[in-house]
């Protein structure tokens, strides 16, 4: 029987997740520069095909080695991932927004809600995107 989760303690997945974000997060403004500066694509279909390639690495990253699952990804682990991450799209824009009409700059704000997003997506990343349960009492 193959195994679908390697269980690690939930301080190491959640540092993965982490790690994973912020490589997320340098992709991201490496794939954007990238096409909008050096290939003179639109910033706009810039931003979209950045979502789109560091939603795919996350959706892996995370899979694999935050979370440990193993196997074929179940049907609607994407879709579920993908929802949460539109989701954390329009929770981003929001809110830097309206940190930003209150007098921050916007790069404060959108560190911010990055920080505040990460353990509620952590949670929701793992046990809705993924269908991980919480360990019991004395299980990592």
């Amino acid at each position: 029987m193959a195994l679908t989760h390697l269980a690690k303690p939930l301080g190491t997945e959640f540092v993965r997740f982490g790690v994973t974000g912020v490589m997320a997060i340098m992709l991201n403004n490496a794939i954007i520069i990238g096409l909008t500066e050096m290939l003179h694509i639109h910033y706009l279909w810039s931003i979209i095909t950045c979502f789109i390639i560091t939603t795919a690495f996350g959706f892996i990253m995370n899979r694999y080695w935050s979370f440990g699952k193993t196997g074929k990804a179940q049907s609607g682990e994407a879709a579920r991932y993908t929802t949460l991450s539109l989701t954390g799209v329009g929770l981003t824009l929001a809110g830097s927004w309206l940190l930003e009409q209150m007098g921050l700059p916007y790069y404060i704000a959108t560190i911010g809600i990055a920080l505040l997003l990460a353990p509620i997506n952590f949670i929701l990343h793992r046990g809705w995107s993924f269908g991980l349960s919480l360990p019991q009492q004395g299980q990592p």
